[in-house]
Parts: C-alpha cells; structure tokens; sequence
C-alpha cells in the first residue's frame, strides 16, 4: 500500500515537529497484510524549508523499517501541483497542513482529484500543531489533550463509538469537502482572500446544515498516534452546524499569534476589521458590525495589543478598504462614526 504524504511548505514554525509527529503515527501498521510505502512530496515554491523536511525523511529512514521517499515538486500551481502529478500513483493522499493555505485553493484542486480517490482523500480532523507550543494559554485549542494528540476541537469524546459534535469548525483543515464544494467559493471576494472559511461557516449557519465527525473505522488503522487512532469526518444528519453563539466566537476568540512581528499583526488586524465588518453586513448582521468597531475601540481581542494611535490609523485604513473594495455606503458611514468617536481621544 502506497500512501503520499503532502507537505505544504511555507515555512511553518513547527514544520519539523508537524512532520515528525506524523510519520510516527505510521511507523505500526501491524493491522495490514502489505508493506506501507510513504512518499513525502515536498510541494511548494521558494520555500525555505525543503531541506529540513528532506533531513526528516531521511532520518525516519532509519529508524523505521518503512519504506519513505520524498521528492521536491514545484509545478505549475506552487502550491498544490504535486498532488495532480502524483495522484495517480498512489493508494491513499493525506493532506497535511492547516491554515497556511487559502480556503478556495484547497477546495479547487481537491474537488478534481475527489472522483479518483474518494474517500482515499484523506484530510485531518485531528491534526498535529505541535506537541511543544511556545505559549500555551490556558484554553488553547491545539494542546495536547489526555489522549496524547493534538486537537483542533474543544473537546473529544469519552467513548470512541459515540458520535460527537465538532465546535470549532470554521477552519477549512476540518471542513469535509463535500460539505464545501457546495458553494461557489470562487466567486466570493474578500480582500486578500481573508475569512474564506469564516464566510463558508455564515453560509452553513444560514442554511442550517447539520452534521457531525464520526470515527473511520475502515481507515482507523491508518491513522495510528501512539496507538491510538485518528478520526477522519463523516457526514451525519446530526446536529447544526453552528450556534450564533459558536459564529461569534469565530470571530472574537482568536489567537493573539504572539509569535509574530509588529507589522504581520497590523496586517492581520486590518484584514479582520475591514472583511468580517463586510461578512456581517452581506448575512445583514448589523448587531455585530458594531460589536467588532466596539471591540476596536475598546482594544479588546485581537486588538488588545495595538495602542489607541495604531487603532485610530487601523480604523481609517480599514474605511478605506470598505469605501475601495466593498463600496457600500452605509458601512463606510458607520466606520465613520467609529472614526469620529475614536479620533476624539487624539483631539488636543
């Protein structure tokens, strides 16, 4: 059986660590008849992290009695060409990667490799982050829970057999495609291609979708983690996809990345304020445009690390996006009004 592991190299800060903790999950596959080969394609362009992932490879070499390959891909599409090149030769694809790459560039390409695969398309559910985060807050979603793994969900199950409901789904890399592909994503626009998934979770909202991951049981034994196994997700006429209350924490709740610099923060913050201001408007949630400009003036969030001077600037330029990109009216009015009410604390 021949699996590809598909590395989505831009330079993650735990690359090393992602792709060690997922090669160890398949060094027991006592559960098969025939030999597991993993090739790793390192696919990517101008990336500075191939030879590091190669070094990996190389190593589990070694120390395992599977056979493991890479091979560096850049194709024509930088990012994920190496799938459409491979796809053919191999039994199963794993995906392995999360929120480097955009929404609609995922759900494109995958939807054209799903009538090969199907179900041998496999993306986690439960993925690696890391097992040693830097800073680890005490409600991380992420940290490694009692089963030994790292979660992206709030909480797992107490019994395996059991279907349970997934709270934080408004990240793509938990996003079962079939579920997805049902909207035209493409034709969403939002400035830098920021809040695709977030503007995807409106969309289930609004339409009331129900569902929930199930375990695999005919690809359990793939998905070995310290002898324990992964879960890959699977549509059930359940629950609904998310409560206004779960929506709201998609956008409040965020992580403050404490690992990055000054200017990546006010780029990231200006990409929140101007396209969820927008996501809100278009499901004609007004309520809550005013509760992100509130939590702006404020300094709460994500914007609690940015003084009131930076806020102020953030502000304007966000107006500026709405007035350029969106050129709605009645939003770059209520920006305004924020602008007026923000700016008096600049007043002499």
């Amino acid at each position: 059986m021949k699996l590809t592991v598909v590395i989505p190299t831009k330079g993650g800060y735990y690359r090393e660590k992602s792709l060690t903790y997922t090669l160890q999950s398949y060094l027991h596959q006592d559960r098969y008849n025939c030999d597991l080969e993993i090739l790793v394609v390192i696919d990517g362009k101008n990336c500075e992290d191939t030879e590091r992932v190669e070094d990996i490879v190389e190593r589990f070499k070694v120390c395992s009695s599977l056979k493991i390959e890479s091979i560096v891909y850049y194709g024509s599409n930088p990012v994920w060409g190496g799938i459409e090149y491979l796809f053919k030769n191999t039994d199963y694809v794993l995906i392995q990667g999360d929120d480097e790459l955009a929404a609609r560039t995922k759900i494109r390409v995958l939807e054209r490799i799903m009538e090969e695969f199907r179900d041998c398309v496999l993306q986690l559910p439960v993925f690696e982050r890391t097992t040693e985060p830097r800073f680890m807050p005490k409600n991380m979603i992420g940290q490694v829970n009692k089963y030994g793994i790292t979660s992206n969900f709030d909480a797992l199950p107490e019994d395996y057999s059991e279907p349970f409901e997934i709270r934080n789904l408004a990240s793509n890399r938990v996003m079962p495609i079939d579920v997805a592909s049902k909207y035209n994503l493409e034709n969403v626009y939002l400035w830098r291609g920021y809040g695709v998934e977030t503007f995807l979770a409106f969309l289930l909202n609004r339409d009331r979708v129900k569902m929930y991951y199930v375990p695999r049981i005919e690809v359990a034994n793939l998905h070995l983690q310290a002898g324990r196994s992964f879960w890959t997700g699977q549509l059930n006429e359940a629950n609904y996809f998310a409560s206004r209350k779960e929506l709201e924490r998609m956008i409040f709740e965020v992580s403050l990345d404490f690992h990055a610099v000054e200017s990546e923060i006010l780029r990231k913050a200006l990409s929140r304020l101007a396209n969820f201001t927008y996501i809100a408007w278009m499901f004609n949630d007004v309520e809550l445009i005013h509760r992100i400009l509130r939590n702006l003036i404020e300094g709460r969030g994500y914007f609690s690390r940015l003084n009131s001077k930076q806020r102020f600037k953030l502000l304007q330029k966000a107006k500026e996006v709405i007035a350029r990109e969106y050129n709605i009216f009645k939003l770059k009015e209520i920006f305004k009004h924020y602008e007026i009410t923000l700016g008096t604390f600049h007043s002499p």
